[in-house]
């Protein structure tokens, strides 16, 4: 993101190594495509999810500390939130699948997506993110056994950095 909006900084921007480009003043919606659009390309790029290169790359800690204000002890409440709840996301996703109903199922991604937002894992956004954007259901299972690998990847990567911590 950048303010930056002169005719030749969206080509200085891309070529500079920069994956997308988009100036100030932004819409939410706008954002959000630009996100997905980038995720999507990593995806396709590698055929990987960062969670299948090895545990250490699940989380972008440094994100998460951002994100948190470096505060353990909220990191450590929300993971226990997490991982209370998000299993009855998924179940709520997988119940929209069998009732065949679309509204039911994004709203369910939505949402699981907005709890897992801070711990900062792209893997796991990338999963969410393509179950939220299928434009009918029939991916939807392979997708949801996808996504439930990412988030116990997750939760086993929070568990771990919040027991190490005090």
């Amino acid at each position: 993101m950048t303010a930056h909006a002169m005719t030749g900084d969206r080509e200085r921007c891309i070529e500079s190594g920069m994956d997308d480009y988009i100036s100030k003043p932004i819409t939410p919606n706008q954002l959000s495509q630009v996100i997905e659009k980038v995720l999507n390309n990593l995806e396709d790029k590698s055929g990987l999810l960062l969670s299948d290169i090895g545990p250490k790359n699940i989380i972008d800690e440094a994100e998460l500390m951002e994100r948190t204000g470096g505060d353990f002890h909220l990191i450590r409440e929300l993971t226990n939130i997490f991982v209370k709840e998000y299993p009855e996301a998924v179940s709520k996703m997988r119940q929209a699948v069998l009732n065949e109903d679309m509204d039911e199922f994004r709203n369910a991604c939505h949402s699981l997506k907005g709890s897992m937002a801070t711990f900062a894992s792209r893997s796991a956004t990338r999963a969410i993110v393509s179950l939220e954007s299928l434009k009918d259901l029939s991916q939807s299972e392979e997708l949801i056994t996808k996504l439930e690998n990412e988030l116990k990847a997750l939760t086993d990567a929070l568990i771990d950095m919040v027991s190490v911590n005090p």
